[in-house]
């Protein structure tokens, strides 16, 4: 009975993750809003074998492309950091279980939220 219980256990613990589980990937759309202005935000995530990465794109302020720094998941928590104007621009995000990625945005002691959804790509 005891191996049984240890079986299940060990199943459970390798069983496949939930989506708010499982890292981010591909690119996700959404607006950050801080001090009264909402911007426009593409982030696209990419796993290497050694990391995942992540870049940024701004359409409003022209930036595509920006890399993004200290980019980790640690299941449902997302992090990274944008170091870009007036300061390191930190975003501390969870996965929801509707899949979108919704969190909080610091710079320059000023903070602000954001939200993200994962685009899904139109087969033709």
């Amino acid at each position: 009975m005891k191996r049984l219980l240890l079986l299940l256990l060990f199943l459970g613990a390798t069983a496949p993750r939930t989506f708010a589980q499982a890292p981010p990937k591909n690119t996700w759309a959404g607006a950050l809003q801080i001090q009264g202005v909402a911007l426009t935000i593409r982030v696209h995530f990419t796993r290497t074998a050694e990391a995942l990465q992540a870049t940024i794109d701004i359409p409003q302020q022209g930036a595509e492309g920006l890399p993004l720094s200290n980019v980790r998941y640690d299941a449902p928590k997302v992090h990274f950091e944008l170091p870009a104007g007036p300061g390191l621009a930190v975003f501390d995000g969870v996965v929801q279980e509707d899949g979108t990625i919704t969190g909080t945005i610091t710079q320059a002691g000023v903070a602000g939220t954001f939200q993200l959804a994962k685009v899904v790509e139109k087969k033709e």
